[in-house]
């Protein structure tokens, strides 16, 4: 255990604990899209898949104004700060979840379609559902408790994959009965959370934290939307160019690049803390090398996986859609080069935002989301193939590194051509880098 530790940097046991956590919540999360891409026909499994892709965008606006401005200002605010900085947290919350779902609901009367229909009456109580358990999630986040994470986020996977596997044993399943069973595992977890880890500071709310958490979040929101356009604007615009059915063939590999990053997001998450240090302390020699020696491990940690996709794609696309999918594997040959460099964008983004610059991280962002949308719509245009979406997936990958590593300013040529301050010169003997 020691070695493992050590393999896994200074942060070893935050590390091991987030990954053994999104390992199991993303087994049981791959359960659930098994079971619901072989119960539901290809058109509403394509439909779900949009609706998914849909309200992860949509969510990312209290995602962004909380979660990110959270984390930051409790890391490196002394204690009688973070208190009101909580109650804050919560007012911002509820405000968030009430309005939009209050928009998203006033839309779907104004847009006349079946998917809007649906979106507009089961989006809401997915939002007010996960409100609970979401939140605590945040705070753990903020104060390093990677275990409480990890708990609420493998319930929620538990609670819905039980309640889906009973419903089609007995009744067999359709889309709304799907997303009904996630509103109701969703609320019973947030329940919970609420009642034993809820820490309600309300009365320590204070304008000038909410102002600072809105401040922060502007541009954490414009990055953590534009981050999650890359992957929605890809199911959004194959749907309209070539219907829900298309859409539910390109989810299915498209769901093996997701699964790398559900355990990835726990190490960002460690090494997102670890760099935020650095940065308060001025060492910019720990900083970089960070940076560096995280996207080697990482992409070393991911190889295996990518390995298995590119000599056994149709293996893959039979465990994880079933036989009526496996003419999707050259997709999955395009998006398995794709995760190689997945790491390198993850962290070269939150380098950004470690270091006070999220308008720089949300400018790379934006970047790759133009250059995913214009090449997908003229790819399909012209092409009609899901092939096509792949590549420029891969492209728009390749291109949000390159603008990351440019914008940072402690890249630059600049920095080095002017040499370290006395400061920096003394901490690198001190630097002791997440990764050894």
């Amino acid at each position: 255990m020691k070695k493992l530790l050590s393999r896994l940097g200074t942060n070893g046991k935050d590390n091991l604990t987030t990954l053994i956590g999104s390992l199991m919540s993303a087994a049981f999360g791959v359960l659930t899209f098994m079971l619901l891409s072989r119960s539901l026909s290809k058109q509403e499994f394509g439909t779900y898949a949009i609706f998914m892709s849909v309200a992860g965008l949509a969510d990312m606006i209290r995602t962004g104004f909380v979660r990110q401005g959270l984390v930051q200002l409790v890391q490196v605010s002394d204690t009688g700060r973070k208190s009101a900085i909580l109650g804050s947290a919560w007012i911002l919350h509820v405000g968030i979840v009430f309005t939009t779902g209050i928009f998203i609901f006033a839309l779907g009367t104004l847009i006349q379609s079946d998917f809007w229909n649906l979106f507009s009456r089961y989006f809401p109580l997915l939002l007010v559902s996960s409100f609970g358990h979401q939140m605590v999630s945040w705070i753990a986040q903020a104060f390093k408790n990677y275990g409480r994470i990890n708990f609420y986020r493998l319930w929620v996977n538990v609670g819905q994959l039980l309640l889906l596997v009973g419903t089609h044993l007995i009744m067999g399943l359709t889309l709304e009965y799907a997303l009904t069973l996630m509103v109701v595992a969703n609320a019973a977890i947030s329940i919970y959370a609420i009642v034993f880890h809820g820490h309600l500071n309300l009365k320590s709310f204070r304008m000038q934290e909410l102002t600072s958490l809105i401040h922060f979040g502007k541009y954490s929101l414009t990055t953590l939307a534009g981050g999650n356009l890359l992957k929605t604007s890809d199911m959004m615009i194959i749907g309209y160019f070539l219907g829900p059915a298309s859409a539910a063939t390109y989810a299915v590999p498209l769901k093996a690049l997701e699964l790398v990053e559900i355990p990835l997001r726990g190490f960002v998450m460690t090494t997102y803390a670890r760099l935020i240090n650095f940065y308060k302390q001025g060492d910019w020699y720990g900083y970089r090398k960070l940076i560096g020696a995280s996207i080697v491990k990482l992409s070393l940690l991911m190889s295996p996986v990518i390995l298995i996709c590119l000599t056994l794609p149709e293996f893959v696309l039979k465990i994880l859609g079933g036989e009526e999918y496996q003419d999707a594997y050259p997709i999955l040959w395009i998006i398995a080069i794709a995760m190689l460099l997945i790491p390198a964008d993850k962290i070269v983004g939150i380098s950004l935002d470690a270091i006070g610059k999220p308008s720089r991280n949300a400018m790379k962002v934006w970047v790759m989301v133009v250059i995913n949308i214009l090449g997908d719509a003229f790819a399909l245009w012209l092409f009609e193939s899901l092939l096509s979406v792949a590549v420029i997936t891969l492209l728009n990958i390749i291109a949000g590194v390159m603008v990351g590593v440019i914008v940072n300013p402690y890249f630059s040529f600049s920095f080095y051509k002017r040499g370290l301050t006395q400061k920096s010169k003394a901490s690198l003997q001190k630097s002791k880098p997440l990764f050894t």
